[in-house]
């Protein structure tokens, strides 16, 4: 095996090529996914084979990332969305452009910077999709590695048109018609993050520019250095998203319960008095989540013993702002 191909990482040299890590560690937290969605969905609506689909609750415990997950303070979301998935055919449509273009990538480059590379595009492309979400007024979570997987195409769509040679000018074509149809398709097909894949792709491409360019000397004695930074900052992330699903999962299913219970009493006819209980319910379930402050809000207006029409209001807020963060139905889905 090809030792160009393990990424170094300080002083030590991974014995693993970076391409089959990033597929293993990516690959693991899909198995992680699968197995967490079926506590989530043990009182929680779900259907399907386990892995078809998963749940937007699941996806936000171990990680999902948003515009208001990071106001929260969990930037940390950034790095391990980009390892997760919204079910099987997802994983398998990533793994296999992935498996393509991260060959050619670890060949050309080396197993550092393609490890490096796919850090940096994913981060990059998160960032940019929450910074689009921002500016459109939406808070659509993301998830997958479809922006850094754009970001190594970038890479090497701008290193094939500095070649000259014929081989090189035939793979750039080849990938720049690959792009027109990948951004067509994201046009055609809702529910695509076009955001990321256009800020993973730019991102690699400039990339390039750093590698390759006037400053390519400077960037190559680094280029250790800034892969093991990254590498770090992932494995922490990684470390803090899987260490607490499911605590953030048992905090969902809480809320929906909290929720269905809340439904149940206005249903049943408002009493002030029986909605006590559910205060300190919504307050504790919401704690250290991105909806924190509507349910400390929803909980001091049942305290406050406020009319049916104030605390109707704080529930709705809560239920959308939790629902919009999980990208999941938590009142109905938990019928």
């Amino acid at each position: 095996m090809n030792t160009h191909d393990f990424p170094r990482l300080g002083r030590f040299t991974l014995r693993i090529p970076a391409l089959n890590l990033i597929l293993l560690v990516t690959g693991l937290f899909f198995l992680g996914q699968v197995m967490l969605d079926r506590t989530v969905n043990a009182s929680m609506a779900g259907g399907g084979f386990a892995g078809s689909e998963i749940s937007g609750a699941t996806c936000w415990a171990l990680g999902s990332s948003s515009v208001r997950s990071l106001q929260s303070g969990e930037p940390w979301r950034l790095v391990a969305c980009v390892f997760l998935h919204g079910g099987l055919l997802h994983f398998l449509m990533n793994a296999f452009s992935l498996w393509q273009l991260g060959r050619a990538v670890q060949d050309l480059f080396g197993g550092t910077r393609l490890l490096g590379v796919y850090l940096a595009t994913g981060v990059a492309a998160a960032l940019v999709s929450d910074a689009w979400c921002a500016l459109s007024g939406s808070s659509a979570p993301s998830v997958g590695a479809s922006g850094a997987v754009c970001g190594l195409m970038g890479l090497l769509l701008a290193h094939m048109r500095r070649r000259n040679d014929i081989v090189a000018q035939h793979v750039g074509k080849q990938l720049i018609g690959w792009a027109v149809v990948n951004a067509v398709i994201g046009m055609l097909i809702p529910n695509i993050n076009n955001a990321a894949h256009a800020g993973g792709f730019f991102a690699g491409y400039a990339i390039d520019w750093l590698i390759e360019g006037k400053h390519s000397r400077k960037v190559a004695r680094q280029t250790v250095a800034w892969t093991t930074g990254l590498t770090v900052l992932c494995i922490a992330a990684l470390l803090w998203a899987g260490a607490g699903a499911n605590s953030r999962a048992h905090k969902v299913q809480r809320i929906g319960a909290a929720l269905l219970t809340a439904d149940a009493v206005f249903g049943d006819g408002y009493d002030a008095k029986t909605m006590l209980p559910l205060a300190q319910e919504l307050e504790e379930a919401s704690e250290g989540t991105s909806f924190a402050a509507e349910g400390a809000h929803a909980a001091a207006v049942i305290r406050l013993r406020s009319r049916q029409r104030d605390v109707v209001t704080a529930l709705q807020k809560l239920y959308t702002a939790a629902s919009q963060d999980c990208a999941q139905d938590l009142l109905h889905d938990s019928r």
